[in-house]
């Protein structure tokens, strides 16, 4: 449930304070046995680059991509990444 509140935010809010506290969900998320769930990396590293923390994002997006192999969700993890090596939006 974590994980869709901040993904939720991530989408739909541009508000810093709601963007620091959906990290905090999302970091939660990746504790333990999750800590290796693609799309929760994807949520986090989504979030890091709202917040402007881009070069931790690009590294947290790397591992999603690479742990997704050939379920690369139609390459959108790798489009995700190229926007925030390139800077862009990914929201």
């Amino acid at each position: 449930m974590l994980n869709n509140y901040a993904w939720e935010i991530f989408k739909k809010c541009d508000d810093m304070a709601c963007i620091q506290q959906a990290l905090a969900w999302s970091k939660k998320t990746l504790e333990g046995k999750n800590a290796k769930e693609v799309m929760y990396l994807d949520t986090y590293a989504n979030l890091l680059h709202k917040s402007g923390r881009t070069a931790e994002a690009i590294k947290i997006q790397e591992e999603a991509v690479a742990l997704s192999g050939e379920k690369d969700d139609n390459g959108n993890l790798t489009k995700v990444l190229n926007k925030m090596k390139k800077g862009e939006k990914t929201w």
